[in-house]
């Protein structure tokens, strides 16, 4: 799906909650036996609520572990260790947020679990997971609560050399791919480093690479600040023929057909 079109959907979703959201317990009870994990949060950063599915993933024995101990705007390790500050931050301001292709070290992952509880199982498994992230308003449009899901894209077993290297992609895809500076992150030759990757992501570095280029470039061209050029020189690219082809080749339509037809802003600066 398109990251217009999902934005715009899940817009919707986020209003479709808050408008069911007068009966917490209800909603609770519901998201309780949601399938995919769901942690929500007080805007303060303290989490209130986290359902089945999260306390299954994150190897919880009871929710009561984490709720009002964990706090989300104070973990140096969820914000900077797991990459994780720009999403939370701009959720938390009251967007709504995604972020995609996330790997999250399930034994590191118990984080919520280092400083409040016993750590209940150590398990050597990396999961790639989209998150997404939206304000509960209340009537006055003042944020009542945080809500963070996810769902797995795909996951692989102990590989910390392609953990390293999608760090070092999403640290610094405004630079111009290079296999050999990756790789070595990874202490892995160039060849050795896309086999592995590749078994273990189904990618290769250069697809990994080019999906965060391409999706932080549209992040780019909805800013309604920023002229198509500007939008690309902001993602490291000039806007010449070559870059407008890698953009075609990889959307399926222009750079300008898509700020036309995905954007919400109808005035950009030319």
């Amino acid at each position: 799906m398109d990251d217009g079109v999902k934005s715009i959907i899940e817009n919707e979703a986020a209003m479709a909650f808050q408008s069911g959201f007068m009966d917490k317990d209800l909603i609770f009870q519901l998201l309780d036996i949601f399938p995919y994990p769901i942690t929500i949060y007080k805007p303060d950063g303290t989490i209130v609520f986290a359902n089945r599915k999260f306390c299954e993933v994150y190897n919880f024995g009871d929710p009561s572990e984490i709720l009002g101990k964990f706090n989300i705007l104070r973990d140096s390790y969820v914000l900077d260790k797991l990459g994780m500050r720009e999403f939370v931050e701009d959720t938390f301001q009251g967007k709504v947020s995604n972020k995609d292709d996330f790997a999250t070290p399930l034994n590191k992952s118990q984080h919520y679990a280092k400083h409040y509880t016993r750590i209940k199982e150590v398990v050597d498994k990396v999961s790639i997971r989209n998150l997404t992230g939206f304000p509960l308003l209340d009537n006055h449009q003042n944020v009542m609560y945080i809500v963070i899901t996810s769902h797995p894209t795909s996951e692989y077993k102990g590989r910390d050399e392609v953990i390293k290297a999608q760090e070092y992609m999403n640290a610094n895809w405004r630079q111009k791919f290079n296999i050999a500076k990756i790789a070595a992150t990874a202490n892995l030759s160039a060849d050795r480093f896309a086999r592995v990757f590749k078994q273990h992501t189904k990618k290769t570095p250069y697809e990994y690479y080019k999906h965060i280029k391409i999706r932080k470039l549209k992040e780019a061209m909805q800013n309604p600040n920023f002229s198509i050029s500007a939008a690309f020189e902001e993602c490291g690219l000039i806007y010449n023929s070559r870059y407008k082809q890698f953009f075609k080749e990889s959307v399926g339509i222009s750079p300008s057909e898509y700020r036309e037809k995905f954007c919400p802003h109808k005035e950009f600066r030319k």
